[in-house]
């Protein structure tokens, strides 16, 4: 078996790194030379940009004066000044950098932490967006089809199917994650084997699809092992 040199192990991080930054700045680039940013057209303008800035505020007058205010009538939002920091301020570092978002320059500083958080997403994988496969495929039906005469058995995501413990989920097994809203199409889930519901308590009902495949992936490695 061939064991990796460390340096075999952070090229492909090198090379995710090189080429974000060299289609990222020349995306800026372009954008620097007409004048124009590239947050102008999503949420950023009417909420998390301004609150960016309100944070670099907020931070600044705690550095001068060691106080901070936690009532602002001038935000909106009501006056509550933790609230709306709480969800787009606190808790991420990057959005320290905010005290030196003065002037001009606050619209590009805010640019580079948007970009700095996209390739942080990928470098926190540690590499695995690099070897983990991923198909494309035009009609799921046929693909699910045409996977079960190879020998696979496939199981979708339902909130009203049988509790994912009481289902043999040994062998070869595909995972169907339907949308959060509309979930398993119906077309899809007629393809399937089983349908999985994830056992919860209270009154919540349901995850996000990226939970609920994390789950049921585990409880078919469990029964697998």
């Amino acid at each position: 078996m061939k064991i990796e040199s460390k340096r075999e192990k952070w090229l492909p991080f090198g090379w995710y790194s090189a080429l974000f930054f060299v289609f990222f700045g020349v995306g800026i680039l372009f954008h620097v030379i007409n004048g124009r940013s590239f947050i102008y057209n999503v949420d950023a303008p009417g909420q998390d940009y301004p609150t960016f800035l309100y944070f670099g505020k907020l931070l600044r007058r705690f550095l001068s004066t060691g106080s901070v205010r936690l009532y602002d009538f001038s935000i909106g939002l009501g006056s509550d000044v933790i609230s709306p920091l709480n969800f787009n301020g606190f808790g991420d570092p990057l959005n320290l950098l905010s005290v030196f978002a003065v002037g001009k320059g606050a619209v590009r500083l805010y640019e580079f932490t948007l970009i700095l958080r996209l390739w942080l997403c990928g470098a926190a994988s540690a590499g695995a967006i690099n070897y983990t496969p991923v198909a494309k495929v035009t009609n799921l039906s046929n693909t699910i089809k045409e996977l079960k005469k190879k020998g696979m058995w496939f199981v979708c995501a339902d909130m009203d199917g049988t509790v994912m413990y009481d289902l043999d989920l040994r062998g070869a097994i595909g995972l169907v994650i339907g949308s959060e809203g509309e979930g398993v199409s119906k077309l899809v889930k007629e393809h399937c084997d089983f349908t999985a519901a994830i056992p919860m308590a209270g009154n919540i009902d349901s995850l996000n699809a990226s939970v609920a495949a994390g789950v049921l992936a585990y409880e078919v490695v469990r029964q697998n092992l």
